[in-house]
């Protein structure tokens, strides 16, 4: 429930009104099942949107998007 809330919360802050927000998913997959530490996957965007592939191809985007990631890891 903690890490739910946590995901919820890291969409909210990373999509904030730039990017499509496509939700927190449960998922079967390797690279989270087979872990040694805790892990999360992120897919920040849609290229095929060309709203959010103007957003997370520019400079200002991706620094926004890593200090929102960073920061929320923090708390």
């Amino acid at each position: 429930e903690k890490s739910l809330d946590k995901a919820n919360k890291l969409i909210e802050n990373i999509s904030n009104n730039n990017l499509t927000k496509g939700g927190v998913k449960d998922a079967n997959l390797y690279i989270i099942k087979n872990s040694k530490c805790p892990a999360i996957l992120l897919e920040v965007g849609y290229l095929s949107n060309e709203n959010d592939k103007a957003y997370i191809t520019s400079e200002s985007g991706k620094d926004e998007i890593a200090k929102n990631i960073l920061k929320l890891l923090r708390e």
